[in-house]
């Protein structure tokens, strides 16, 4: 998918993007993770069926006579960044954020 995950996570740096360029090894804690608008989130689940590491959830909460179901990033230590959430989520509820809050295009 081209994603550049397992080039963060490689910790001798040998995987190159497609241009030749190696990617830097990010600590975890340096890691961008997936956030949720969870007022933007509609809990269509589409996110947690797709996250190959399982590190979004959807959360049931019973408010004013509906279920409200929305993701949330409820494993951020699993997460690698490689967006495939952001890219299914028909609501643009979930960005991949790095650690100073700063969006990953």
């Amino acid at each position: 998918i081209d994603c550049g995950a397992c080039g963060i996570v490689c910790p001798v740096s040998c995987i190159s993007n497609q241009f030749g360029k190696a990617y830097a090894f990010l600590k975890p804690k340096d890691r961008p993770k997936a956030t949720v608008n969870e007022g933007a989130c509609t809990g269509c689940q589409y996110c947690t069926d797709i996250c190959p590491f399982n590190c979004l959830e959807i959360r049931f909460e019973p408010g004013n006579g509906f279920a409200n179901a929305t993701a949330n990033n409820a494993h951020p230590n699993k997460c690698v960044a490689c967006k495939l959430c952001v890219l299914v989520c028909p609501r643009e509820a979930i960005v991949v954020v790095s650690e100073g809050g700063r969006e990953v295009a």
